[in-house]
């Protein structure tokens, strides 16, 4: 079963003007989790967050912390039905138009799916870190490349 992480269409690889923003380099975003999702404390969810947002921090030029108040935070990541079991696993809402330091985009992760916070995750679950990482890409104006990552 090939997995699909998200909605964001396969058009988008390697587009030039497909509407995508960046955050301005040198930015200061700030993200919290709103929902958590079945079989994840708060906290456990933070911090399968806070480590999928290092990852990005160290490439991307962009410092991402972590605020406690969801007015303040610039993504917002929380949980819904998206399309049930092993369909799109997660979507998050690009940064289109002019984005400043107010703007909020949300990343969604579909609570009908079974994740597990676990590189090698057991049969019938979903590395959830893996799945993060490539919303948040998303969330920072990353595309999908040629093999559909980003």
């Amino acid at each position: 079963m090939a997995e699909q992480f998200c909605n964001l269409p396969m058009a988008l690889a390697g587009e030039r003007g497909a509407g995508l923003y960046q955050w301005p380099m040198g930015t200061r975003l700030t993200w919290t989790v709103v929902q958590t999702i079945p079989g994840f404390s708060q906290q456990e969810l933070t911090d399968v967050c806070r480590e999928a947002w290092k990852a990005r921090d160290d490439i991307c030029g962009i410092t991402i912390d972590w605020t406690a108040d969801p007015s303040r935070a610039n993504i917002l990541v929380g949980c819904r039905p998206i399309d049930g079991q092993y369909g799109v696993l997660a979507e998050a809402e690009l940064p289109v138009g002019n984005v400043n330091p107010s703007t909020q985009l949300r990343v969604w992760i579909d609570n009908t799916d079974r994740f597990v916070a676990a590189e090698n995750p057991p049969s019938g679950r979903i590395d959830l870190l893996r799945v993060i990482r490539h919303e948040f890409g998303h969330s920072l104006g990353i595309g999908h490349n040629q093999d559909g990552v980003t």
